[in-house]
């Protein structure tokens, strides 16, 4: 029995108790991941709910952990969970390797909680083209409210230090890097209500000879000498980004 208007008018507004549901709302309801930045074409995807199969671990100095975590997570029941050493200026990151994409305009994006002091969340992209190496970061710096990106001498550039939230225990803070590695520079960087335009900012170029390939990680850099938790979940890899 009809409400109202049919739905394919555009002469009139329903009312919105009849609205239809847009592609976002349906993703939402149906529990998808993909619900932060829907910008570009999903590539692949890890909620965690399998495990940590899909991940490389690594430690840069003394060992820390990555494990599958249950209780924890931004959706479902399971999150990564990365635990540095405790010995001070230590990190610990997972790396995802993928052939290089079709597009080679990509972003990766995640959700990351973590609640304390002393510590670096690094989200990146290592991209490798047969003769160049490309790195680009975004890094967030909770405590100081700080976003920041990878610039092309290696060293690090403050776009925001008025980050709002993510600091607290149970807050899930979305991040997001994207990239244009045909021209070399960065597109933009979000997190949380934030977009940061980058597209004059050229990424970390060296010569590199490897075969084309390319690396997402997410890594926990501890500033001080104790150990550091941060969470991970909702990892999303997008091509063809406008």
């Amino acid at each position: 029995m009809a409400h109202t208007l049919p739905d394919y008018t555009t002469k009139y507004k329903m009312s919105k108790i009849f609205g239809n549901a847009d592609n976002a709302e349906l993703a939402a309801r149906l529990g998808s991941p993909l619900t932060y930045d829907r910008r570009g074409n999903v590539v692949w995807m890890d909620d965690f709910e399998n495990g940590i199969i899909h991940w490389k671990k690594q430690s840069v100095a003394a060992p820390g952990s990555i494990e599958s975590y249950v209780g924890h997570s931004y959706m479902g029941s399971t999150s990564m969970c990365q635990i540095t050493s405790g010995t001070g200026a230590d990190s610990v990151y997972a790396e995802k390797w993928f052939p290089l994409l079709y597009s080679s305009s990509i972003g990766i994006e995640t959700m990351v909680n973590f609640s304390g002091t002393d510590v670096y969340i690094d989200l990146s992209f290592w991209g490798y083209s047969g003769t160049e190496r490309f790195i680009s970061v975004a890094r967030w710096i909770p405590e100081l409210h700080t976003i920041q990106y990878r610039d092309n001498g290696g060293g690090f550039q403050t776009l925001s230090t008025a980050i709002g939230g993510g600091t607290y225990g149970t807050s899930w803070m979305p991040l997001k890097l994207v990239v244009d590695h045909s021209t070399g520079y960065y597109k933009r960087i979000l997190i949380g209500n934030d977009e940061f335009d980058c597209s004059t900012f050229e990424m970390q170029r060296t010569a590199d000879a490897r075969d084309g390939y390319l690396t997402a990680r997410m890594l926990t850099y501890e500033q001080a000498a104790a150990q550091k938790t941060v969470y991970f979940d909702n990892v999303i890899i997008t091509q063809n980004e406008d």
